[in-house]
């Protein structure tokens, strides 16, 4: 790959396209299979893993909850969940994208 530019103001930045889930359900079923793999692989302590477990079960009943204040819970479940998980770069990039998901629900 190459760029040919005369005069670049700004900053140039080239990344990779990162997709971005669709189906939240679909998303949080995903995260929990990433954030089993990094603790095996030693990223997260058993301690980190067994709480950000229990954020991620909070976040999946405020999914499947009707409270009036529904889309706050899970809001809330994932940003603690992100806040757990945060040395590990990938998780909480990941994370990221679920809260701007969640946060769009009505």
């Amino acid at each position: 790959m190459g760029v040919q530019a005369g005069i670049v103001h700004g900053g140039v930045r080239i990344t990779p396209e990162t997709s971005r889930p669709e189906d939240l359900p679909e998303a949080l079923v995903g995260f929990r299979s990433r954030l089993w793999q990094a603790w095996a692989d030693g990223h997260l302590d058993e301690a980190t893993y067994k709480a950000a477990e229990a954020e991620l079960s909070a976040a999946d009943q405020a999914l499947e909850g009707e409270m009036p204040d529904r889309r706050n819970a899970l809001t809330l479940a994932l940003k603690k969940l992100r806040g757990l998980v945060g040395d590990v770069a990938a998780l909480a990039a990941e994370l990221t994208a679920i809260i701007a998901l969640a946060q769009s629900l009505s």
